[in-house]
């Protein structure tokens, strides 16, 4: 008898959710696939089963539906580049979605905040660290790892051997934000394959992070097993579980005050730093700091998969290459000195080159041959319409990328 009951008020409750879904839910109205509206499903099947896909899914989707498409029960999807100043307005107070918020493990991160309010506090004691000014100041320690890369790959010349740059820049990436973020380089340059492994736990979090939006409670369930039966159930959690006990270390030594290589640094590391700002207490905590310790870290490397693109453009493009060589030659003259960033931003076409790669989307209205490498067309600004305005590969209000000034 009370199996039934229970059997029966399942009924119900799942046949009432599905109504409310199609027909009496605030987004009911806006177009899109009936799954899609009705079940979470949908995305997990493109996004977990498709591995990453339903990105491409949603494009597909806009050219059937239009500008706004409903994507899940509680989301809409816009693709309008005229409104994108509104909806990503930097004075507007909007909460971040708990479901992008738990699925990388990370809920006390600036990037894994919901609260508006919070947010901007976190934010705010990193944003100076990551300016303009900063990275300027930086440049001392960037040159000497571009250097070492450059030797590296001139020993790849010699000997005739393939190069992974998705690797190299990646180990040149990490090797700059780790030595400011923690004072400790990891030295991901001095590996003779690039630290490739470190890139393989990199990809196996994205694809973690695609199941935990789904799954929020799975990364504290498996943080609470053995790591032999962890990663025999997910490759990808195991090899999280792993970085964050990292992440965690590492913090654990810069707040003991073990860290002597700190004293030998000339500028400042972003976590000494924030262990000796105004923060409250509450957000200097170990618990706290090194979720930001993970994020920062791991966002700064994957940055410059830009530059992997780039690199492929040019090399596929001779006459575009020998361009920037020309241009490049008007600062550096000799390639065995460096260049200050100030005199780099200044010439137009390495500007425009490095603008071209990373288009967030390809309306054809705006940005006519979207899929062609163009860089030209930052350079003419066409139709009299500032391109810029629509470059939003870095987001844009409140929650805009923390590192695009780094880039």
């Amino acid at each position: 008898m009370l199996a039934s009951i229970l059997a029966a008020v399942a009924v119900v409750y799942i046949l009432g959710g599905a109504i409310y879904r199609l027909f009496f839910s605030p987004i009911a109205g806006f177009p899109g696939p009936k799954l899609a509206a009705l079940t979470y499903w949908y995305e997990f099947y493109y996004d977990v089963v498709e591995d990453g896909q339903y990105i491409f899914q949603i494009e597909k989707l806009h050219k059937r539906y239009g500008p706004i498409v409903r994507i899940c029960p509680d989301e809409l999807h816009i693709n309008d580049p005229e409104y994108y100043d509104q909806l990503y307005s930097r004075s507007s107070r909007r909460d971040k979605s708990d479901r992008y918020c738990k699925q990388f493990g990370i809920p006390n991160a600036a990037f894994g905040t919901a609260s508006h309010d919070l947010h901007r506090l976190r934010r705010n004691a990193l944003n100076p660290f990551f300016s303009k000014r900063m990275v300027t100041h930086l440049e001392p320690l960037i040159q000497e790892k571009v250097f070492k890369l450059r030797g590296r790959l001139q020993a790849f010349r010699k000997s005739g051997a393939a190069v992974d740059l998705r690797l190299a820049y990646m180990s040149l990436a990490t090797d700059v934000v780790s030595e400011y973020a923690m004072a400790r380089s990891y030295n991901f340059l001095d590996d003779p394959g690039f630290a490739a492994k470190a890139r393989e736990v990199t990809v196996k979090q994205t694809r973690v992070g695609h199941l935990a939006r789904h799954f929020p409670w799975m990364i504290p369930l498996m943080r609470m097993l053995p790591d032999v039966l962890v990663s025999r159930i997910n490759p990808g959690m195991s090899a999280l579980n792993l970085y964050q006990r990292e992440a965690a270390h590492q913090l654990h030594q810069i707040m003991s005050g073990n860290e002597d290589y700190y004293q030998q640094k000339s500028q400042p590391t972003v976590f000494h730093e924030l262990l000796k700002s105004n923060l409250p207490p509450r957000e200097r905590t170990h618990s706290r700091l090194w979720q930001e310790g993970q994020t920062v870290v791991g966002a700064g490397a994957e940055l410059p998969n830009a530059l992997v693109v780039t690199t492929y453009h040019m090399l596929a493009n001779p006459q575009k290459l020998a361009k920037l060589k020309t241009e490049l030659e008007t600062v550096m003259p000799d390639p065995e000195t460096s260049v200050k960033w100030k005199q780099l931003e200044q010439l137009p076409y390495l500007t425009a080159v490095s603008m071209s790669t990373v288009l967030l989307h390809h309306n054809e209205t705006i940005f006519p041959q979207s899929h062609t490498f163009l860089p030209e067309r930052w350079l003419a600004q066409s139709q009299g319409r500032r391109l810029d305005k629509y470059m939003v590969s870095f987001g844009k209000g409140t929650r805009q990328c923390l590192g695009m000034e780094y880039v």
